[in-house]
């Protein structure tokens, strides 16, 4: 027998589970913008794919979005999403990305230009939505790294910004920790997703400096599909370029 409670937990794990696949298929369109178009091209192929995935009503904004963050907007249920691309290997922003990447590895965030570009751009856009809609963030590998650090650094970001979903975030033992004030509202906001075999987020259960973490299996790719049971950890554990995908959150 269904009762009422039960189907009030039944549909709010459904939430749940959409909410962190939607988020996920956002920070995978995130990387459309790099794609060798105008700007205009590539988001219109983005609202192809939006139309595709059956999500109509959103859209990506133009004049909020860039290679670097792209913004979602959805007017009927007044909410937006503010994402943080990862890590660029086509070329086109990949110099200033890994250079991100190795300060991050460092610990050092607070000295990247590529940080902190990308931190004001957030407050940026932020003033730009308007105050009645709900602001939400994502972002994958070194994209939630930076948008954990545009909340570190923001009191704006932090007060408007609802909810973050990270994946695979990029992470290091050597970052500093923040207050316990801070904390405390970080850790309500944030919730790092993470693969168990995902060594860019690794550090995030060494160091555990704010926000939820929930770690699920990697999905086994199809190079590791027809190895025996008994050897597939290892070579699950060699396969960390799958497991860093998004393909693992997006159902």
């Amino acid at each position: 027998m269904i009762t009422q409670r039960n189907l009030f937990n039944f549909v709010t794990k459904i939430y749940i589970k959409m909410d962190k696949s939607t988020g996920a298929v956002f920070s995978e369109l995130s990387y459309k913008m790099l794609d060798s178009y105008p700007k205009t091209t590539n988001v219109e192929n983005i609202n192809k794919s939006l139309q595709e995935k059956g999500m109509n009503n959103w859209y990506i904004s133009p004049d909020l979005s860039n290679k670097n963050i792209s913004t979602f907007v959805n007017d009927d249920e007044k909410k937006s999403i503010v994402v943080h691309r990862g890590t660029d290997t086509s070329g086109k922003k990949t110099k200033s990305d890994v250079g991100a990447d190795v300060l991050l590895g460092l610990g050092q965030e607070k000295n990247s230009r590529a940080f902190n570009s990308r931190k004001n751009r957030t407050e940026a856009i932020i003033k730009a939505i308007p105050e009645d809609y709900k602001i939400y963030g994502a972002g994958h590998s070194y994209g939630g790294a930076s948008i954990g650090y545009a909340l570190e650094k923001s009191k704006l970001a932090r007060n408007r910004i609802e909810k973050v979903r990270t994946y695979n975030a990029g992470a290091s033992p050597f970052q500093e920790n923040v207050n316990k004030k801070k904390k405390e509202i970080l850790d309500n906001k944030i919730t790092h997703h993470r693969t168990s075999n995902d060594l860019v987020s690794a550090s995030l259960l060494v160091n555990r400096r704010y926000g939820k973490i929930k770690t699920q299996d990697t999905l086994v790719s199809s190079v590791t599909k027809w190895i025996p049971s008994h050897l597939k950890h290892i070579f699950n554990t060699a396969d960390s370029l799958n497991a860093h995908k998004l393909n693992h959150f997006i159902k």
